[in-house]
């Protein structure tokens, strides 16, 4: 039960991230940092497009939690988000206010470190919308369109270099709360989903210690969040994974080892992954099915002898 509450609260969400995010923008173009002015706090919130709360005698209460959190952070240097799916206020707020308390005063985003910015990716108040999306990596484009804190860090200089250290320095941590999002597997995931841009994983398809770093915890998450009878799957398992597959699929098609064709001779998109008939025979159940588990476990073999031959 919990679980399918979890989808439609996504849903919902899903449906103002989708126009809120636009079209297939990729993550580096979405420059668009600002919040719009909450000085007039009341005014400010009435006179968006879309109506930030169900019912506005609840604007002075939303437009205090988003004060206080700015000033808590010109007291101390950390920026938290002022209003968060596990408060009452969030029940206050529209779709169209989940995304506005969510996002980061300008005064604030451009004086936040490279660290400060991906924590602030990392927890942000959204990311349950991920589960109206079969696939990771369109989430991640949709995602990058109206989180500012990803958007701003993606255009600073030296965010290659940061995200690849972070990526290395990074241990595998299971999730404990498989209902949640935490801990270092969902770290490497992120990491995973962002250093797959083409800018970023072409340089690093020659990098050893991170293609060896990739395939060890490639292996490790499929292992664990896909094939163990031991452990409890959590909601995002699958997610986790097909972060792994946004940096493997890229990587073996350059390499020659996945086909970048489908069967009717057009180019795959970069993420798409075409399965040859022998593969298909390898994965298919007695009933005709096709275990889907075992694809990501081939996947990471593929991986695996890849980095071997370097």
């Amino acid at each position: 039960m919990y679980k399918f509450c979890n989808r439609i609260v996504a849903i919902f969400l899903f449906l103002f991230v989708v126009s809120c995010g636009g079209g297939n923008s990729g993550m580096a173009e979405n420059t668009n940092f600002s919040r719009p002015d909450i000085s007039d706090s009341n005014e400010s919130l009435i006179s968006q497009e879309s109506r930030l709360v169900f019912n506005e005698d609840d604007l002075d209460r939303i437009t205090a939690l988003m004060e206080a959190a700015s000033e808590h952070y010109f007291l101390t240097g950390v920026y938290l988000y002022p209003v968060t799916p596990s408060m009452d206020e969030w029940q206050l707020l529209t779709a169209a206010g989940f995304v506005f308390v969510s996002t980061i005063p300008d005064n604030i985003l451009i004086e936040l470190s490279n660290s400060q910015l991906l924590d602030l990716s990392l927890t942000h108040p959204l990311h349950p919308s991920m589960l109206a999306f079969e696939h990771f990596y369109v989430y991640i484009e949709r995602f990058s369109g109206f989180a500012n804190a990803l958007s701003y860090l993606l255009t600073l200089p030296d965010a290659p270099e940061f995200l690849l250290n972070e990526y290395l320095a990074t241990p595998v941590d299971p999730i404990v709360e498989t209902e949640k999002l935490g801990g270092d597997d969902w770290k490497n995931a992120f990491l995973e989903a962002l250093l797959s841009r083409e800018d970023m994983l072409t340089p690093l398809s020659a990098n050893e210690l991170f293609l060896t770093n990739f395939s060890e915890k490639f292996s490790y998450k499929v292992e664990h969040h896909i094939l163990d009878d031991n452990s409890e799957p959590s909601v995002y398992s699958y997610y986790l994974v097909q972060a792994a597959a946004m940096v493997a699929a890229p990587l073996l098609k350059d390499a020659g080892i996945l086909s970048n064709i489908d069967g009717n001779g057009d180019v795959l998109p970069r993420y798409s992954m075409f399965a040859t008939q022998e593969v298909v025979d390898l994965l298919t159940r007695d009933d005709g099915t096709l275990y889907v588990s075992y694809f990501y476990r081939y996947l990471a073999g593929l991986t695996d002898d890849y980095v071997r031959t370097l």
